[in-house]
């Protein structure tokens, strides 16, 4: 066996494509190596998890895009150099990630929908989900990561949460409330985003809605001077509970009173009538960050999280199959605590030593290769196969 791609040389003669890249005639050779093609296979499929999964690049565009470098490589062999290391290899650091999360304190949880062709008793055109969970914003050990499941059912945060006893920060998904071991908390920017919703939708601005939107003003710069300078002395977290008590208790006590008296006087099938109930049947959770200064006020951070993957989901808007999806989901949690961590994903992928560390953790064993020059020099051109189809939509553009 033998591995080719071709390379510039002096005085060879060459071709142009359309795009001006030029295509030579020799060829750089790594000969049989069992080290070796593992290692390339590695740096292909850590380069097409982060074009898909980091870039949001659909698998088909990185096809075309190494065609014109002349590397012809199918969508199906793309795919699986995605689905298999996450089956074998990624799918422990997933399992190692999750066991830390279960072990923290506070976990966010949301859900967002994808679509999947050949589901297994569903039609093609119907909804799956991706439900997402996530430790505290600002904590030691930080994790995101993706769950895929076919339905929107209670059972599935109950089992992937199972003995969790923490704090649980989600929306007002009734799904949630399911769970009898973690304490909810609701998400205050839900309640708020309900009277935007409401203000957009009347002809005239203030009103009503504009008059709830102050409170929420009122309660959010609270929050804002928790997280400034400490004064000398105190612990944020105590601090935090002493502005809430302080601020929040009385302006939460006065907006539930004028909740109260808005709620008959509105039409409950209007905008603003929705914003009112959903806010009055969510009051429980929603005040309930007052008594615990490490509860957070709201689920923005996760939202930031899922923001990647609906980006990416415009672009390959589908996963063919329930492997792919699945394959979609523990690489999505890889490179969004990558991203939690201010960790470069490609770079974490490929780096031997750092996934070694992860996988001891997962209680795996890798025996560490010792790196040639043959290896080294594999590492450049992989790394050039990995970035022209880049090169090549900037020409584009």
């Amino acid at each position: 066996m033998r591995i080719e791609r071709p390379v510039a040389e002096e005085g060879k003669p060459d071709t142009t494509d359309l795009f001006g890249q030029k295509r030579y005639t020799d060829h750089v050779i790594f000969y049989d190596s069992a080290s070796t093609v593992e290692f390339l296979r590695r740096l292909e499929s850590a380069g097409h998890a982060a074009g898909k999964y980091g870039d949001g690049t659909p698998l088909y565009r990185m096809a075309h895009a190494l065609a014109r470098a002349v590397i012809e490589v199918g969508r199906g062999t793309l795919a699986n150099w995605i689905i298999r290391p996450a089956e074998l290899h990624y799918s422990r650091l997933y399992e190692a990630l999750r066991r830390t999360l279960l072990s923290q304190p506070l976990i966010h949880g949301d859900e967002t929908t994808v679509q999947v062709l050949k589901e297994p008793g569903k039609a093609a055109q119907s909804t799956s989900y991706m439900w997402v969970y996530r430790s505290a914003e600002g904590c030691a050990q930080p994790v995101v990561l993706f769950d895929y499941q076919p339905e929107r059912g209670q059972e599935h945060p109950q089992a992937f949460l199972a003995g969790y006893q923490g704090l649980l920060m989600t929306d007002g998904y009734a799904a949630w409330r399911t769970l009898e071991g973690p304490t909810h908390f609701g998400c205050l920017a839900h309640a708020r985003r309900a009277f935007v919703d409401a203000l957009k939708g009347m002809k005239k601005p203030g009103g009503r809605a504009a008059q709830a939107l102050e409170y929420f003003k009122a309660l959010y710069q609270v929050e804002a001077l928790a997280k400034a300078d400490l004064p000398e002395g105190k612990m944020r977290v105590n601090y935090t509970y002493q502005l809430r008590q302080q601020h929040c208790v009385p302006l939460l006590e006065a907006f539930r009173k004028w909740l109260d008296e808005q709620a008959p006087q509105v039409l409950p099938e209007s905008l603003l009538g929705k914003a009112i109930s959903y806010t009055r049947n969510q009051w429980t959770y929603n005040s309930r960050y007052v008594s615990d200064g490490h509860a957070p006020v709201d689920n923005n951070v996760i939202e930031r999280d899922i923001r990647p993957f609906c980006t990416g989901r415009s672009s390959w808007l589908f996963s063919d199959t329930v492997a792919g999806a699945k394959a979609s989901a523990i690489v999505y949690s890889l490179m969004l605590t990558c991203r939690a961590c201010n960790v470069e994903p490609y770079a974490y992928l490929v780096r031997p030593k750092g996934i070694e560390r992860q996988l001891a953790i997962a209680q795996v064993s890798l025996v560490e290769k010792a790196w040639s020059s043959n290896h080294r020099r594999g590492r450049r051109i992989c790394a050039r196969l990995h970035h022209c189809w880049t090169d090549s939509e900037r020409r584009i553009r």
